[in-house]
């Protein structure tokens, strides 16, 4: 079906200032459709669609906006876009998320009221009125971009119109680099980590990254793959082992062994020995026993250069690498470590009590089938299982005292939060004493939702931890994706005497609960090492409060991590000359 236009009283290809290819001024008008009228025109929804997202946006240029959450202050909310911009230009925007999976983005709106992510929208009805999109545009108009999996699409032909898109085409992955390449490459990577990781010195020193930087490279064969070259990044990395920060390489990462073959025994890191946890037909009796070598490398080697490669964890959150090291150190082995040899591909095994043992690596073409460990003392690998539902959450009773609450995500549109809120609330009106909140396996998400679930089960005000306020510089350079980089990133953030970076000056103050403590009675929350950001800071707030009891060691982010500013959604492509990371 053919999308309807936005702006009323027009008929298709009626306003339309700028296509796809266009300049605008020297700026080459990517991906976008700006389209002009009377200031106030009412602005259409095109299509049945989804509330994916709204926001007040502000364009630098065409490839670099800062945009902020809208939930309908605009007096206030403005000012986190930044007092000194022209307010004609900063406007409002909002995603629709079609049928099709495809999301548009239409922005230079005044908004008609406020939205709800997860809301219905009707084809037709009225999103917002005209107003100013662009900076470098005078006058009123909106500018209306298509996505499909995170890629720019086609913004004109859902509209009936001839189109003048150009489709990206992605570059070839290079394969391999000199010991030159990878060297300039993992120099900029090691400046990157300093330069924007907030509180780097809480961590390391910067000439221990410099010092292991050198050594890397100087390691280094004279050609250098991508498996090779990423391995390298994370022994740097390793250093800031950090829940909220990663980094990709462009390059094609080649593992043959993964790719094409299984492991006949498989084996893990149980307490301080490596033993066979899973094994295919005829070799299951060596299920729990214990290996020194594994293709005649010391499994401590295997254990010690894999545990560099696991860095999605904060501080001494030791459960997270001693999962990893039960539940995958064979695949990391396989997967990163181990050279494919020519010929005939076989695995070599050597046990503690001196047994060798050689077993031809089988294809994965075949069906495999393995032994499923079953000694009590093996770590079970289905807790990753934990807390996965088909939904974001379930709410579910247990017995006549208690019921159950599992959340996967923080990340939860305003109806869910909704819906959730109700949950918590029939909790409480049907009377049952003890509330289970499980957040084990939750990467974290939306602060906003954090703080809107956090209300339901603590009355009194709680203190504000003062997260997310520091940052080394107020511009980023040395990236792909910012262009202009003199232009003030964090232009509200200000230096203080004496201290090294620059600071959000807003006046620290005690949160507090817009409505009373929904649920009152006995509340735990289940935590784990993958209990991560929002996930962390909601179980550490009730305990802080002490509104809960936590059920579970540790969780995967510790406070301290969280002190400085993190780019939770944001994604830097950092300029180097052979590869680029995204942190």
């Amino acid at each position: 079906m053919i999308w309807i236009w936005p702006v009323a009283e027009q008929k298709a290809e009626d306003g339309i200032l700028y296509r796809p290819q266009d300049f605008i001024g020297k700026e080459l008008n990517f991906d976008n459709l700006f389209v002009r009228g009377k200031e106030d025109t009412p602005i259409l929804c095109p299509f049945d669609a989804v509330v994916n997202r709204v926001s007040l946006t502000f364009k630098y240029n065409l490839s670099q906006c800062i945009s902020r959450q809208y939930n309908g202050d605009f007096k206030n909310e403005i000012k986190l876009i930044d007092a000194g911009r022209d307010e004609k230009y900063v406007n409002g925007q909002i995603a629709l998320q079609s049928k099709s999976g495809g999301v548009l983005y239409v922005s230079g709106l005044k908004f008609v009221r406020t939205f709800k992510t997860g809301e219905r929208l009707t084809r037709g009805d009225t999103i917002g009125f005209m107003g100013y999109a662009y900076k470098n545009i005078p006058e009123p108009c909106i500018c209306v971009a298509f996505s499909r999996n995170g890629r720019s699409a086609d913004p004109m032909s859902p509209f009936g119109l001839k189109t003048t898109f150009v489709a990206p085409k992605a570059k070839p992955r290079k394969t391999e680099l000199t010991r030159k390449e990878a060297g300039e490459d993992l120099m900029r990577f090691s400046e990157a980590l300093k330069n924007l990781y907030p509180c780097v010195e809480d961590l390391t020193m910067p000439e221990t990254i410099d010092s292991l930087t050198a050594n890397v490279i100087a390691s280094l064969p004279d050609k250098i793959d991508g498996n090779r070259f990423y391995r390298a990044c994370k022994r740097i990395n390793h250093l800031i082992h950090d829940s909220h920060l990663d980094f990709w390489i462009n390059m094609s990462i080649s593992m043959p062994n993964f790719e094409r073959w299984f492991m006949p025994l498989a084996f893990a890191q149980i307490g301080d020995r490596v033993i066979v946890t899973q094994a295919v037909a005829r070799t299951e009796q060596y299920v729990g026993r214990e290996l020194k070598k594994v293709d005649g490398c010391r499994v401590e080697e295997i254990v010690r250069e894999v545990a560099t490669l696991i860095t999605n964890y904060d501080g001494k959150v030791e459960s997270m690498v001693e999962e990893e090291l039960a539940g995958n150190l064979s695949s990391y082995y396989q997967a990163l470590l181990r050279t494919c040899p020519v010929g005939k591909n076989v695995v070599s095994y050597e046990f503690a009590d001196g047994e060798r043992l050689v077993l031809d690596m089988l294809p994965r073409t075949k069906d495999v089938h393995y032994k499923d460990y079953q000694l009590k003392q093996l770590y079970d690998s289905r807790n990753q299982w934990w807390n996965r539902f088909k939904l974001n959450f379930v709410y579910r009773p247990i017995n006549d005292s208690t019921a159950y609450i599992g959340l996967s995500t923080f990340n939860l549109n305003d109806v869910e939060v909704e819906q959730l809120i109700d949950c918590i609330s029939d909790a409480e009106n049907s009377g049952y004493k003890n509330l289970i909140f499980d957040v084990r396996n939750n990467l974290g998400g939306n602060p906003d939702v954090l703080y809107r679930l956090l209300d339901c089960f603590v009355a009194n005000p709680y203190v504000d931890r003062g997260g997310y306020q520091m940052v080394n510089s107020r511009c980023v350079s040395g990236t792909t994706n910012f262009i202009e980089n003199d232009s003030l990133t964090f232009s509200s953030y200000s230096p203080r005497e004496g201290e090294r970076g620059y600071y959000l000056n807003r006046e620290k103050v005690s949160a507090s609960t817009k409505n009373p403590a929904v649920y009152h009675g006995r509340l735990y929350v289940f935590i784990n090492a993958s209990s991560k950001s929002a996930a962390s800071e909601f179980a550490g707030c009730l305990a802080r409060n002490r509104s809960a009891y936590l059920v579970g060691r540790e969780t995967g982010t510790a406070y301290h991590y969280m002190k400085a500013l993190k780019f939770a959604n944001v994604f830097l492509a950092i300029l180097v000359q052979h590869a680029v990371y995204l942190l």
